[in-house]
């Protein structure tokens, strides 16, 4: 099995060779899935969409820093929304089960600086390629155009 660019923008189409028979339907995608077809976003690199959400950040008044930079083309970024006042909110990228690209609350509305660290050394061992940018924000603003979930 092979996956190539299909017909629309932003799809990708599964392509089989001659010997080869389709899985059935349901190893594949969800029942909602039409045909063998499955629409992908396109996506920033990781460096380029790191510095222009710190960019975003700082001419709103808010701080933004890299932790720990990772991969420049395709690292995952994690947020650390610190509010100032000891407590801090996490967001991960996340895709919904519609397709579009979202921001998950993997520890909730808030935690405290200890749990996030720990959550972080834990997410580092899985993936030595993320992205860890802090944002210090009073408000607690995340200053990404994708929901937050």
């Amino acid at each position: 099995m092979s996956v190539s660019k299909g017909a629309g923008p932003g799809e990708a189409l599964l392509m089989l060779l001659p010997s080869q028979t389709a899985p059935p339907r349901s190893t594949l995608f969800p029942r909602h899935a039409f045909c063998y077809t499955v629409s992908m976003q396109p996506r920033l690199k990781a460096g380029i969409f790191v510095r222009a959400l710190i960019r975003r950040a700082e001419v709103a008044g808010a701080q933004g820093f890299v932790v720990k930079k990772g991969s420049e083309e395709a690292g995952t970024v994690f947020l650390k929304i610190s509010r100032l006042d000891g407590t801090c909110l996490v967001l991960n990228q996340a895709v919904a089960g519609d397709g579009m690209r979202v921001w998950a609350r993997p520890l909730g509305d808030a935690c405290d600086e200890a749990k996030a660290a720990a959550y972080f050394e834990r997410q580092r061992k899985y993936d030595p390629d993320l992205w860890i940018v802090e944002i210090e924000d009073r408000e607690g603003r995340a200053f990404v155009d994708e929901k937050i979930v």
